[in-house]
């Protein structure tokens, strides 16, 4: 099973401190055609700007902690899932501090073209986002849904070492901030930059990512192919 067929994530979502988008545990490239499962875990950083109730955009620090799971549809392509549990969130402000909350992504990845070492990966997911924050006038609850897009270009520098880089489009970004006059939040940016490698040991997998732009975040992780 070579690298090349299986683009993952250097630089990656956060992991148990920052919630805006550092929560890709998956890595957002296809898998190998030989295969049929994947199993892996994250951990790392973000932080991501809103727009929140008052009118004025707020940045959100979170980690993260996360698990997925993937399953083959064809020999190019797959489906997976993924939880995140967010956790030590700031959001840039003495008066609101987030508590804890999680992060439940579905999503799908095309392995659409195949050059030499080199190869051009799709990928696409919803996630949906949970958040409590404690503040100066009591607790408050965030929902917030959005639909993201990206492609990657991925190389394979060593028989074991492939690089990636790409960038992702938040199309749709909607949710609400319970107990304030005005309950809307979205995220303020919609572009992220993604950029890292991945090392393989047989059918095991360790990879780093580092995100900019909308996000912007660190993660490392490690997969198990079946």
């Amino acid at each position: 099973m070579r690298v090349h067929g299986f683009l993952l994530g250097f630089l990656a979502a956060g992991l148990l401190v920052s919630t805006a988008s550092a929560q890709l545990v998956i890595s957002p490239i296809a898998v190998p055609p030989a295969t049929k499962v994947e199993v892996g875990v994250a951990t790392g950083c973000s932080a991501i700007d809103y727009s929140m109730y008052d009118g004025h955009s707020r940045t959100v620090y979170r980690g993260t902690l996360g698990a997925s799971v993937a399953t083959s549809v064809d020999d190019t392509s797959d489906i997976w899932g993924s939880l995140n549990i967010l956790g030590l969130s700031d959001a840039n402000t003495a008066q609101v501090d987030a508590d804890l909350g999680y992060q439940l992504s579905i999503g799908g990845r095309w392995h659409v073209l195949q050059q030499g070492l080199g190869a051009v990966t799709l990928y696409g997911f919803g996630q949906y986002l949970f958040e409590k924050y404690s503040t100066a006038v009591g607790p408050r609850k965030m929902f917030l849904f959005e639909a993201t897009g990206g492609v990657l270009g991925s190389y394979s520098f060593h028989p074991v070492l492939t690089g990636y880089l790409g960038a992702e489009l938040v199309a749709y970004t909607d949710g609400e901030m319970s107990g304030v006059p005005d309950t809307d939040v979205e995220r303020d940016g919609r572009v992220t930059v993604r950029g890292g490698a991945v090392y393989e040991l047989s059918k095991y997998f360790l990879r780093a990512e580092i995100a900019l732009g909308s996000e912007r975040g660190i993660l490392i992780g490690a997969s198990r192919a079946f």
